[in-house]
């Protein structure tokens, strides 16, 4: 894997967990077109795998 694609992957799972960062219940969850629990599920996966890809190259650290 080239640097520019370690470098997009990084960007991609930063933008991801900021994405993460500002899901919340709202006033009315349940009538999204997508519910919140879904989007975080999704998000929540997608960050796991793209680790995956990412843990021969970097050190993933966990944010407080």
């Amino acid at each position: 894997m080239e640097k520019e694609e370690i470098e997009k992957l990084i960007d991609l799972r930063q933008l991801m967990i900021e994405h993460y960062a500002k899901l919340n219940g709202g006033a009315n969850p349940g009538t999204a077109v997508m519910l919140q629990r879904d989007v975080a599920r999704l998000i929540e996966v997608s960050i796991r795998k793209i680790d995956g890809m990412l843990k021969n190259y970097v050190e993933i650290k966990k944010e407080q």
